[in-house]
């Protein structure tokens, strides 16, 4: 999908309520946190970078690295927990995790697309994209291409290879995915060694309204019983 790009204007990101908060906290914070040149705020400030850089920057973290590994969690585990079977030999095997995890990205995606604005003239088949225009890809279709996977719409916790696109790819690949992925790890091992009988409840189930970011408003669950960590 093609479009002409446009830049959110500085004066309108920065009426986002949350944005403004996050200003605000900033605001506030310079003084404590020149003194304490070890932690992130303080090492911005030291580098003379002005606030709204900085706000954009703790905005983008907060999106990129909190709400998409949240949803990758919540995704994750409602496409297991519709499938018992898979559930089970997972909990049984968690040397498994490595492979269920990326089958998790391929499956159901935490960022369904990407755009990127052309330098130059590029051909693709029948279209033609111009410089200066905004290219809509959609990661979500790629991860279910039958060309590039064996029945792309079935969950494999075992898939391999799984050359799914949901970190991107080339120079934009997601600089937090050594992390996303480490903290699945962490969190899925925890939920199947400590919660018993892992279930779905039987409350319905709504999904956020956001077209790039896909995730869960809530995930009901039931569970026996809790395990000592």
């Amino acid at each position: 999908m093609c479009g002409q790009a446009m830049m959110m204007r500085p004066l309108r990101f920065f009426t986002i309520p949350s944005v403004k908060c996050v200003c605000i906290y900033i605001s506030y914070s310079h003084c404590s946190h020149r003194n304490s040149p070890s932690d992130f705020l303080g090492v911005c400030l030291h580098h003379h970078l002005d606030e709204e850089t900085i706000a954009s920057t703790c905005v983008t973290l907060l999106v990129a690295g909190h709400e998409t590994t949240t949803n990758l969690i919540g995704n994750g585990l409602y496409a297991l927990l519709q499938r018992p079977c898979q559930y089970h030999t997972l909990c049984a095997n968690l040397d498994l995790l490595p492979t269920a995890i990326e089958e998790f990205l391929r499956f159901d995606a935490p960022v369904q697309l990407t755009g990127r604005v052309a330098q130059a003239e590029i051909i693709w088949q029948d279209a033609v994209i111009l410089p200066g225009q905004l290219a809509t890809f959609f990661l979500g279709s790629a991860n279910h291409d039958p060309a590039q996977f064996n029945k792309p719409n079935e969950l494999n916790i075992i898939r391999y290879p799984n050359p799914h696109m949901a970190f991107g790819h080339g120079i934009h690949y997601c600089i937090g995915s050594t992390l996303a992925r480490m903290e699945a790890e962490i969190a899925f091992a925890t939920l199947l060694k400590r919660l018993v009988g892992l279930q779905l409840s039987n409350k319905p189930i709504h999904w956020a309204k956001n077209v790039g970011f896909r995730g869960l408003e809530a995930l009901p669950v039931l569970f026996q019983s809790v395990l000592p960590a």
